[in-house]
C-alpha cells in the first residue's frame, strides 16, 4: 500500500512539475482568425503559427482578427477595447499583449491597433507603434489583408 502512494505521489509531482514549464496562456491561442472570409485557410494557418512563435517568444499575445460585423459602434477605441476584453486576449494574467483588429461591413470597415494599458508595454516606443499601424495600413487600401497582416506580425517581431 505503501508503495502505491508513493508511485501515486512521484506522478502528481511529475505531472505538476510538466504542467509548470508550460507556457501560461490567459485567453485565446487563436491568434489570427478572419470571420471576413478574405483570407485562405492556409493563409489563417500560416499567419497564426507565426503569430504564436512571436508570442512564445516574447511571452506577449501578438493578435490580428479580420472581422465581418454588423454591429454598429461609434468609437473603434471602445470597440477594441472591449473585444480584447471579452475574447480574453493576452499572455499570461497580466494579459499582455497587442491587437490588429480589422472589421469590416457592408457599410465599409475600420482598423486600430490596441495595447491593454495594464499590459506591459516596453517592447513598443510611440515611433514604432506609427511605424507598425503605418505599415500594415498601406496593405489595407488594396485590401491586401494577408500582407497587412503579415507586416504587422512581421514589425511587432521588430
Amino acid at each position: 500500500m505503501r508503495h502505491i502512494r508513493n508511485l501515486l505521489l512521484a506522478f502528481f509531482i511529475t505531472l505538476f512539475s510538466v504542467f509548470s514549464f508550460l507556457p501560461v496562456h490567459a485567453g485565446s491561442d487563436v491568434y489570427v482568425e478572419d470571420t471576413y472570409g478574405e483570407l485562405s485557410e492556409e493563409e489563417v494557418e500560416e499567419l497564426n503559427s507565426y503569430a504564436k512563435e512571436i508570442s512564445d517568444k516574447y511571452k506577449f499575445g501578438i493578435y490580428a482578427r479580420l472581422l465581418y460585423d454588423e454591429d454598429s459602434y461609434d468609437d473603434i477605441n471602445s470597440y477594441i477595447e472591449d473585444y480584447y476584453t471579452r475574447e480574453d486576449l493576452g499572455y499570461g494574467e497580466s494579459h499582455d499583449g497587442i491587437l490588429f483588429l480589422i472589421t469590416q461591413s457592408s457599410r465599409g470597415g475600420s482598423y486600430d491597433i490596441y495595447i491593454p494599458g495594464n499590459s506591459n508595454q516596453s517592447y513598443f516606443t510611440i515611433d514604432g507603434l506609427e511605424d507598425i499601424q503605418s505599415n500594415a495600413e498601406t496593405y489595407l487600401y488594396d485590401h491586401d489583408y494577408y500582407s497587412s497582416i503579415h507586416s504587422f506580425l512581421s514589425e511587432c517581431d521588430d
